[in-house]
């Protein structure tokens, strides 16, 4: 038995890509992890309103690295390190796995500077790292744009793809089943979830949808997330009719049953996304998708296939070094016009053609259930190789 540790920021919740790890682990591998620790939650506050500031980093590195040394790492075989660069002590005595989804968390999103790249290169060229799991073709190259010349080809030889596993709760004819009475809705329904909503382009679908109601009679959205009061603000009561708003406390058996199988399409026009695991639960319900174009997101969304993918000149991702700035909800306030044009276009086009609509349901259904890229056993089998191959 392969006995692993992961080893994550563990001032709030593990994410819910490591809990499906831990709740299928791989045959023969067992996990550990730290206990949540709500008192340093205030790193995550910090982080959030202070990380450009040059000391205030230093104050959350060296917070972060006491944080983790209270750690035990005796009784494992191999740690699983989850978007952080552990301390130097810790890597230089026990085998670890650098698991990323974007470069930048392993700077703290604060940004990378010439110091900041020598230390990260430096933590996945360490002997010990066994191995770097890159959750995207996107996170891979976020990875090696930090590369040198003569670092590149070291790092790139310790990648591997890990996709993050999406386990269906129910079968496909359930899921055309269940769907076949909302395909015949006249009103066309869609849906919205995410939390940071600025980011997440709740605006610019609110801008959408008050151009399509004054075309369009037979149109609704459901919103489905806990900020969005700020943005629903912005809009009188006649532009928001046909808008139910939900706050986010429903478990995916909810989700699914009350809000994806009853909507035609999910939109959620985000900015930066590492990994859409909302992506993934839509598609498996037969609900296509409109997103942008960035990151990993086209690896989960194809166009014209099992959705569309917009554009969008307000892309953090697309900058070789983003910062954390350039993250601020604050950049996202004011809706992109190009985004609202082409979800207007988009969603046009799909409400006046029914026949389209449901080829991209079918297909929307097919890329999860007939796909093996997102299944529990493909994650499964390339973790155990990763681990077994880190213990030779």
């Amino acid at each position: 038995m392969i006995k692993v540790k992961f080893i994550y920021r563990n001032y709030r919740p593990i994410h819910s890509i490591f809990r499906s790890i831990m709740d299928t682990p791989p045959d023969n591998v067992s996990y550990s992890v730290s206990q949540v620790r709500k008192r340093p939650n205030i790193l995550f506050k910090m982080y959030r309103q202070f990380g450009s500031n040059r000391l205030m980093r230093y104050v959350i590195k060296d917070y972060q690295k006491y944080l983790f040394s209270q750690d035990s790492d005796n009784e494992v075989d191999l740690l699983h390190v989850v978007d952080m660069v552990i301390d130097k002590k810790k890597r230089n005595y026990v085998p670890y796995i650098a698991d990323v989804g974007y470069v930048g968390a392993l700077a703290n999103h604060t940004g990378i500077t010439d110091g900041v790249r020598k230390e990260i290169v430096e933590y996945l060229l360490n002997n010990n790292c066994k191995a770097i799991i890159a959750r995207s073709q996107a996170s891979a190259q976020s990875i090696l744009a930090i590369t040198s010349d003569d670092t590149k080809k070291s790092i790139e030889e310790k990648i591997r793809i890990v996709y993050p596993a999406y386990a269906p709760l129910m079968q496909s004819k359930d899921v055309w089943s269940a769907k076949k009475g909302i395909l015949k809705s006249k009103r066309l329904k869609l849906l919205f979830i995410g939390n940071y909503v600025h980011g997440k382009g709740l605006g610019e679908l609110l801008d959408a949808y008050v151009y399509l109601r004054k075309r369009h009679e037979n149109i609704s959205l459901t919103v489905v997330a806990n900020d969005y009061e700020d943005v629903i603000r912005r809009y009188s009561n006649e532009e928001l009719r046909g808008v139910k708003c939900y706050k986010a406390i429903f478990s995916i058996e909810q989700l699914i049953n009350k809000f994806y199988l009853k909507s035609h399409l999910f939109v959620m026009p985000s900015h930066h996304e590492v990994f859409g695991m909302v992506f993934l639960e839509a598609l498996s319900t037969a609900t296509p998708v409109i997103a942008i174009n960035q990151y990993s997101t086209p690896e989960i969304v194809k166009d014209g296939y099992n959705g569309y993918l917009i554009s969008s000149n307000n892309v953090p991702w697309s900058k070789f070094r983003p910062s954390r700035k350039d993250f601020d909800p604050r950049n996202f306030i004011k809706s992109e016009e190009i985004v609202v044009e082409q979800l207007v276009s988009r969603i046009e086009a799909i409400s006046g053609n029914r026949e389209l609509l449901i080829d991209l349901s079918k297909k929307a259904l097919d890329s999860i259930h007939s796909n093996p890229q997102f299944t529990v056993k493909n994650r499964n089998k390339i973790l155990k190789e990763i681990y077994d191959e880190a213990l030779i």
